[in-house]
């Protein structure tokens, strides 16, 4: 059993470790856009509150878990939404500002008038992560959706946000009914399954990079092909 937990803790900590892939893209990599600043403070911060959540769950310190996971789940909600809105047309920006308004007055609603307890698992969010996880389904359809009305020689391949929103699918999906129907589990059960969720999060921080890598190639190509405008064409006559 003590074989087993330490493995289980090992895995913790290299899905807490996975995070830190994305702020050295950053800082090992020409491409400095929007999108590796935004992926590498998440990781930065990811990281660090899976490090502090292990450290306080250790020592009972249940309240202050409490707190943390009412902050994690729309600090996650923003940081996603984010990616979409760095795509994403005036209409559609004025849409996932609202949504986001609703979300986040909707969690401090909740936090007030039901906060999470001990007695209902004290570590995951369920109402506000299952209404996030649909949230974020609804913008990756949407993208899917426009992806397939575009007639585009460019493959979808090539999108970074296309290897966003399957990661998040894998990411979200994978979770999705474990953390609603959490609070139907006893301590035992929760500590015996949750860390197969790890799994779907580490695909989805291998994914992130590769989306990392294709904003990389991206970026690389309209710089290309600024330059090529810029260059005079010289059109010498020598005869």
């Amino acid at each position: 059993m003590v074989k087993i937990q330490t493995i289980e803790k090992l895995f913790y900590y290299i899905n807490a470790i996975s995070y830190l892939t994305f702020p050295a893209f950053y800082f090992f990599s020409k491409e400095k856009g929007r999108l590796p600043k935004i992926l590498g403070i998440y990781g930065i911060i990811v990281c660090f509150f899976l490090c502090v959540f292990d450290y306080l769950l250790e020592e009972k310190s249940y309240n202050i878990l409490l707190i943390l996971q009412n902050l994690f789940t729309p600090f996650e909600y923003l940081v996603f939404t984010m990616i979409f809105f760095l795509t994403a047309g005036k209409r559609k920006r004025k849409f996932l500002i609202a949504i986001s308004i609703i979300f986040i007055a909707f969690l401090i609603t909740l936090f007030i008038v039901k906060p999470a307890t001990i007695d209902s698992n004290l570590v995951l969010d369920t109402y506000g992560v299952g209404i996030e996880t649909i949230i974020i389904f609804l913008y990756i359809f949407s993208f899917l959706y426009e992806q397939s009305k575009i007639d585009d020689s460019e493959s979808i391949f090539s999108k970074y946000l296309f290897w966003i929103s399957m990661g998040l699918l894998i990411y979200l999906g994978g979770s999705f009914f474990f953390n609603i129907l959490v609070t139907e589990m006893s301590l035992a059960e929760f500590d015996n399954y949750y860390h197969y969720t790890y799994i779907a999060e580490l695909i989805k921080n291998v994914l992130f990079l590769v989306a990392l890598s294709k904003a990389s190639d991206l970026s690389v190509k309209k710089k290309e092909a600024v330059t090529q405008i810029q260059m005079p064409y010289l059109d010498i006559d020598m005869n």
